[in-house]
């Protein structure tokens, strides 16, 4: 367990690192949009993109998409806060049109 020291010297437990930080979609998206989402949008972008990868059978492609929906939300000048309206379109773009 790590410590950290506080501004009276003492030492306290520090929380451990969110294994999410280091997933390929959650740097994508600090990458992209020079932000870093709150621990539960870092777990909905990993359980979204790898859900993503499940329904196209190919992991490369899903991050693809997710970079581009990311690109096009900033292009548009979209609240990149607003990381459930990226997820949205990522999900519509896998799932295809409807007919």
């Amino acid at each position: 367990m790590a410590y950290i020291t506080d501004v009276d010297g003492e030492e306290k437990k520090r929380a451990p690192r969110d294994p999410n930080l280091d997933h390929p979609a959650v740097q994508l998206y600090r990458e992209i949009c020079h932000l870093t989402p709150n621990h539960v949008q870092r777990r909905e972008i990993a359980v979204t993109v790898d859900w993503g990868k499940q329904q196209l059978g190919d992991p490369k492609r899903a991050l693809e998409v997710w970079k581009g929906v990311l690109e096009k939300f900033m292009l548009e000048g979209c609240n990149p806060k607003r990381v459930d309206w990226a997820m949205d379109r990522f999900e519509q773009k896998i799932r295809g049109p409807r007919l």
